[in-house]
């Protein structure tokens, strides 16, 4: 048994998917019957899916108000809120041999401690604190060849003079925006300064510890009690232990005993399978081991990615993963942070400035771009109450990647808005070998710089920039993220959007664009 949709869909995510975007649209005053029923009667769904998920997130940013203003921090959370409470009503865990659903297991905690378990492997950290050394090699190959050194190890201060050089270049490129290398300055300045572990006294749990996203390796290169959930893989929990050793932080994974004797022992869990167990294992560690029961700062990341609606089942067993620690440490007066990295394909909250940069751009890419391309929505949101933030909405959906997708990171995004505390940080197209193996994908994202100002990053850039935002956010203010109190804050900060948030080119509206680029990208 794994995390399913409800019943009811038979194993359809388009199915729910139009349930839940039906009862968004059922949620405003004045709901609009003309929407709902062209949704339900649209066999071609798959295609046309954009249309109605941007017409879903304006409803729950910014319809059901006065004409002119925008809704309030509380009603955008409430209605966040909302959407998850019918995520969770619908899709089902397994527990104890029978399908519950999320909601009623989150709604009894104490029930859920009754389940099986797991044991607990402890790797400490055999090196002293010497800064970071898992930006692995793209920062200490430009420090040396900035420094024209040949074959001597780059230190730190310069490995970090180079990122923010390079966050600057960025800036420049329109490929981040000025709060990015803010922070990137920032962080480098508490790193550099260092004497000691400075995430020494912070837990991590990292739900997908072995995606190419992850910050495993810095967190320990800092000292972080790092709590690692993956896949039942012996060699690659090898590596994992190695690298461990190798660091000055602390692993904690989990293992049950096998065979007859009961003597061997295997390494991993499985999210869609066992969530509950997953659970209860997390709660009885923050709150039992000598060391880790007496930290206050826990973060969660979830850095899983999977194709199709696994993706949507996923995120949903990592949500209830994610709450119901949550509701458990604030038993005790904690918090959970949780965090994220989000896409730039989806319906994203910009700036003013930067949605109106998007038309300009337009004109600096490739001919056959500007001649054929169509254009992304881009939407004016009202004003919010008690702020003169100017922001829109640029609804950037690709059928490459689907609905599905779309469902899933919009989960994850009423999460960011509807908890207390987060870390979200929207990542760069990048060369994971997730979206390598698929041959379009990869041609796609190769070509991608015929947009401008779009660019594609390797996967050890896209991991080390989005892993100093997540250490920024435990070491550095977050004061900025609750100016005048915007919601939307929370979704702006920090992010490494590769450009795409600064066009709204649409090349999928056009067969001659789209195989331009395809060919650019297989070329390249």
């Amino acid at each position: 048994m794994e995390v399913q949709f409800p019943a009811e869909c038979k194993g359809s995510s388009t199915a729910f998917q139009k349930n839940i975007l039906t009862k968004i649209f059922q949620n405003t005053p004045n709901p609009d019957t003309s929407i709902i029923t062209s949704l339900q009667n649209d066999r071609k769904f798959r295609h046309t899916y954009p249309k109605y998920w941007s017409q879903a997130v304006e409803t729950l940013y910014a319809k059901g108000s006065d004409e002119g203003k925008g809704l309030t921090n509380d009603q955008v959370v409430s209605n966040c809120e909302r959407a998850l409470d019918y995520v969770h009503e619908q899709f089902t865990l397994p527990c104890a041999g029978k399908a519950v659903t999320v909601k009623e297991a989150l709604a009894d905690q104490d029930q859920l401690k009754n389940g099986a378990s797991f044991q607990t492997k402890i790797v400490k950290g055999e090196a002293p604190f010497a800064g970071v050394q898992d930006f692995d090699s793209w920062a200490e190959v430009n420090a040396n060849q900035e420094n024209q050194k040949d074959g001597t190890p780059a230190s730190l201060k310069e490995q970090l003079s180079v990122i923010e050089a390079k966050a600057e270049k960025w800036k420049q490129e329109q490929v981040v925006e000025q709060d990015t290398v803010e922070k990137v300055q920032q962080v480098s300045v508490v790193l550099k300064q260092a004497t000691k572990p400075p995430l020494a006294d912070k837990v991590f749990i990292l739900l997908g510890a072995g995606s190419e996203m992850g910050a495993f390796g810095m967190l320990l290169d800092l000292g972080a009690h790092v709590i690692a959930i993956r896949t039942r893989n012996p060699k690659n929990w090898d590596k994992m232990e190695q690298t461990a050793k190798g660091k000055c932080g602390t692993l904690y994974l989990p293992f049950e005993p096998t065979g007859e004797d009961q003597k061997d022992t295997q390494r991993g869990c499985d999210l869609m399978a066992e969530p509950l167990r997953i659970r209860n294992w997390l709660a009885t560690l923050l709150a039992t081991d000598a060391n880790l029961s007496q930290l206050s700062d826990v973060t969660c990341c979830m850095l899983t990615y999977l194709d199709g609606e696994k993706h949507v089942r996923i995120s949903v067993a990592c949500d209830f993963i994610m709450r119901s620690l949550e509701l458990e440490l604030a038993k005790k007066n904690q918090s959970l942070r949780y965090s994220f990295i989000g896409t730039p394909s989806i319906s994203t909250v910009v700036s003013k400035e930067m949605a109106d940069s998007c038309e300009a751009n337009r004109s600096n890419s490739s001919w056959y771009v500007r001649a054929s391309a169509g254009s992304f929505p881009v939407v004016e949101l009202p004003v919010q109450e008690k702020t003169s933030h100017a922001l829109a909405l640029l609804h950037i959906y690709s059928n490459l990647q689907g609905p599905n997708y779309a469902l899933a990171k919009n989960i994850q995004i009423w999460r960011v808005l509807a908890c207390k505390l987060s870390s979200y940080h929207v990542g760069p197209p990048t060369r994971t070998a997730s979206v390598q193996h698929v041959k379009i994908a990869k041609y796609a994202l190769e070509g991608l710089s015929a947009v401008f100002p779009c660019q594609s990053f390797d996967a050890v850039v896209s991991r080390s920039m989005l892993g100093l935002m997540l250490v920024w956010d435990m070491l550095c203010s977050e004061s900025d993220r609750a100016e005048a109190g915007v919601v939307f804050k929370k979704l702006m900060c920090g992010n490494i959007h590769g450009g795409n948030h600064r066009t709204n080119c649409d090349i999928e509206t056009s067969k001659f664009c789209g195989a331009m680029v395809l060919t650019r990208g297989f070329f390249s």
